[in-house]
């Protein structure tokens, strides 16, 4: 079985003691491909690149126990975190079950390393076959362990993303997507047939 060392790089803010950190951020994955699909195979990294692009990128960590949020989030993505909170090992192990999650076993990420500017020079490892129940919850209604694009769990933070599911970035899987001939073929929804009688 073949191996991948997978990189990415983002900006995120941290809530800390009521003010706003940015931190510079370099996450490695290692992973497996676990599907025969070359399709599958594509969409799998399409979604690793667009969820870290579109959604945690110039996001803002923040710990899940604060229930007051500052307006100047109003536009900004919230990425909720367990208690302690937007630490570097919490952010590493969220976002690998979060990945992961998404993935759904088409790719399997097994460990991830996390380095950032603030974190001066330390880089946290861990394999995800080890289970750390203080940091995170394994509860399947927690955002991280379920494959939408869900950041949070909190109903009260506006949603304004464009995009709502994975239909919408056009990144479902093989077997979830409607042959082409039935797309063609498909009148819309709201679409009235009307039949003419030639004279």
């Amino acid at each position: 079985m073949t191996s991948v060392k997978y990189s990415f790089n983002f900006l995120a803010g941290c809530y800390l003691d009521e003010q706003i950190v940015f931190n510079n951020y370099h996450l490695t994955l290692h992973l497996y491909v676990n599907t025969y699909s070359d399709m599958d195979q594509e969409i799998g990294f399409a979604r690793l690149d667009t969820f870290v692009a579109e959604f945690v990128d110039n996001s803002i960590f923040i710990d899940e126990s604060i229930d007051i949020l500052p307006n100047q989030f109003d536009t900004i993505p919230i990425i909720t975190l367990s208690d302690p909170g937007p630490t570097d090992h919490v952010v590493l192990i969220t976002l690998l079950t979060k990945l992961n999650a998404i993935l759904n076993e088409k790719i399997i990420i097994y460990e991830g390393e996390l380095s950032s500017t603030r974190g001066q020079g330390v880089k946290y490892i861990y394999a995800l076959d080890n289970t750390d129940e203080e940091l995170i919850s394994s509860d399947s209604k927690k955002w991280w362990n379920d494959d939408s694009l869900k950041l949070n769990n909190n109903d009260d933070i506006y949603d304004f993303s464009k995009y709502h599911n994975w239909k919408d970035l056009d990144l479902l899987w093989e077997d979830e997507q409607a042959p082409e001939e039935d797309k063609e073929d498909k009148p819309p929804n709201n679409a009235t047939i009307i039949e003419f009688n030639k004279t």
